[in-house]
């Protein structure tokens, strides 16, 4: 079987996870087979000892992580309660 060759983009993307509570493994897990994708930073209570997370900024809140960081696209990864107003912030 052929393995496809990694998608190559036109300049690296920068993505931001606010909060880690549901399915941010859909966001990271994909991240080793895209080359031009990087984790920049993140919304949690502590620093994060896994490989995904070891260049990321770590942010106590949104506001923060999206004040201090360009970011592409930002991933919402928040409980059900909390996730409208993650969105709307």
């Amino acid at each position: 079987m052929m393995v496809p060759p990694a998608l190559r983009l036109p300049r690296k993307v920068r993505v931001g996870s606010n909060g880690l509570d549901r399915h941010v493994d859909q966001v990271v897990r994909p991240l080793p087979e895209l080359p031009d994708v990087e984790l920049a930073a993140y919304v949690h209570n502590k620093d994060l000892d896994r490989p995904f997370f070891k260049n990321a900024r770590r942010f106590s809140t949104a506001k923060e992580m999206l004040d201090a960081e360009k970011l592409d696209v930002v991933a919402v990864a928040t409980d059900d309660g909390a996730r409208a107003a993650a969105i709307l912030e």
